[in-house]
């Protein structure tokens, strides 16, 4: 049976990358000449369900205090309250490069999910990378819509919402070496870009 895939920007262990993945794997999907055709889903869906340990981390009680394993600068988002768990990636089982710092929230929109990661690609590419994934809409072969947005002070921003409706995820660069995933299955569009503002 084929495997129903998605394009995104984002894909677990912080590699982040366009292009089509398995909905169930954590790793690429290679395409090439004369393999199978996929269906694009361009929703919200992420490989990982938000909710315990979502990255398959350990657990930690402060972002900031972890910082010297990152190769970023960690941050407590704190506009959802205080997290119901926070996470890193096991320093023993990830190099620093692919570290991911998880937050979970219980939220009235149900679990939410943030995430702080280093990014794969240099955020000169993101301008174009947003186009690219806006571009696939209404594509025969593609599910849900992908929108470019604006967050936290005119920041380019990518947000991918489900056939439904339900799910969103919103991604951008918090700084040059940071950035930023926010999902939920059962999110608001609106509601992810307003979360997004108050982090």
């Amino acid at each position: 049976m084929k495997a129903k895939v998605w394009t995104t920007l984002g894909v677990a262990m912080g590699v982040f990358v366009i292009g089509v993945f398995a909905k169930a794997a954590s790793t690429p999907t290679a395409t090439g000449a004369g393999g199978n055709s996929t269906e694009i889903d361009h929703s919200a869906s992420h490989p990982f369900l938000p909710t315990n340990d979502a990255i398959g981390g350990v657990a930690i009680d402060d972002a900031a205090a972890t910082s010297s394993n990152l190769p970023f600068r960690a941050f407590d988002p704190a506009g959802l309250g205080t997290p119901t768990r926070a996470f890193q990636t096991d320093p023993s089982d990830v190099t620093t490069k692919w570290a991911v710092v998880e937050f979970d929230f219980d939220t009235e929109w149900g679990p939410v999910v943030v995430e702080e990661l280093a990014p794969s690609e240099p955020i000169s590419t993101w301008s174009n990378a947003i186009k690219v994934a806006v571009s696939l809409n209404g594509q025969p072969y593609t599910h849900g819509t992908a929108a470019a947005v604006t967050v936290r002070g005119g920041k380019e921003a990518l947000l991918l919402v489900s056939e439904d409706g339900s799910e969103t995820t919103l991604e951008w660069y918090e700084t040059r070496d940071m950035k930023m995933e926010l999902f939920g299955p059962s999110l608001p569009s609106d509601i992810a870009v307003k979360i997004a503002e108050d982090l």
